[in-house]
């Protein structure tokens, strides 16, 4: 790695770290959040396999479409986290809140105050619960990388 601070110290007695350069705070924010966007899009990965149980069992396809729309969005984190693409962290962002979020609240309201179906109404509230906090989290992780990656180097500041 490249010196700023001339040439290396000699010898192995611990003090040979001066020379090394340091990695940017946005740098480690955006490895951070990153991981964090991982595992919520496994989460997420979880909720559409649950959502496709769901109707399997109850035969809804309405509910199933409105749980699908997110699904959209998971390839496009894929690529954004890959590449550090703010295009795709912005498709990303739309197809969570639009698609996933905004539909399962409304299947939510449904089946709460309307009892559509109350044989399968614990099933679709766990579903809706499920989709809400995974969306509303990736929502969340997606916006801090947006903000991280677009951002000039003079106005960062540490988080």
């Amino acid at each position: 790695m490249a010196s700023r601070a001339g040439k290396r110290p000699k010898g192995s007695d611990g003090s040979d770290y001066l020379h090394r350069e340091k990695v940017p705070d946005h740098v480690q924010l955006s490895v951070k959040w990153k991981s964090n966007l991982r595992y919520i899009l496994v989460a997420q990965v979880i909720c559409l396999i649950y959502n496709l149980g769901v109707v399997s069992l109850t035969f809804d396809y309405p509910s199933f479409i409105c749980g699908l729309g997110y699904a959209i969005g998971l390839p496009a984190c894929w690529q954004a986290i890959r590449k550090n693409n703010i295009h795709f962290i912005n498709v990303y962002g739309v197809c969570c809140s639009m698609l996933g979020i905004f539909p399962m609240t409304y299947t939510l309201y449904c089946f709460l105050w309307t009892n559509a179906i109350p044989s399968h109404h614990w099933l679709r509230l766990v579903q809706a619960v499920a989709v809400i906090a995974s969306n509303g989290s990736g929502c969340y992780h997606a916006k801090q990388l947006m903000t991280l990656w677009t951002t000039p180097p003079s106005k960062r500041r540490r988080q």
